[in-house]
């Protein structure tokens, strides 16, 4: 990981330790880089470790088919107000997830009203696309 990833990314990587599939592994020390470089958006570092543990023992009880594997998923199963450190770090993983995915082809119906503007006018937005309709 450290030929492939810097320091940063790997920071980063460590957030994913907080996912209901991985946690029942993980440690407060799995986590720790992420909630240190994310810290200025959580409470003092002892607050969020109890969180953490909360929510790991909360995971531990559960069976392997009812464990979400997404950061969205664990937000469905993630209350804000209990666990608000925990729900802010998942946000933080959902956006950054976000961030990183290509961004999905256009939807056909927006392509086929795009190239009909070009028989009114110029259609900019398929020609970016496509360079032409």
């Amino acid at each position: 990981m450290k030929a492939r990833f810097g320091p940063h990314q790997q920071k980063i990587a460590t957030l994913t330790r907080i996912l209901p599939c991985f946690v029942k592994e993980s440690t407060w020390q799995d986590i720790l880089p992420a909630a240190q470089k994310y810290g200025v958006f959580l409470d003092p570092l002892s607050i969020v470790e109890g969180e953490y543990e909360i929510w790991k023992q909360q995971w531990l009880s559960r069976g392997a088919s009812t464990v979400a594997n997404t950061a969205i998923g664990a937000l469905g199963d993630c209350q804000g107000d209990v666990f608000p450190n925990v729900h802010t770090l998942l946000n933080i993983l959902t956006a950054l997830h976000s961030a990183s995915k290509p961004p999905d082809p256009w939807p056909l119906p927006i392509l086929f009203a795009c190239c009909l503007l070009r028989w009114s006018s110029t259609c900019y937005k398929c020609h970016a696309a496509w360079h032409s309709c």
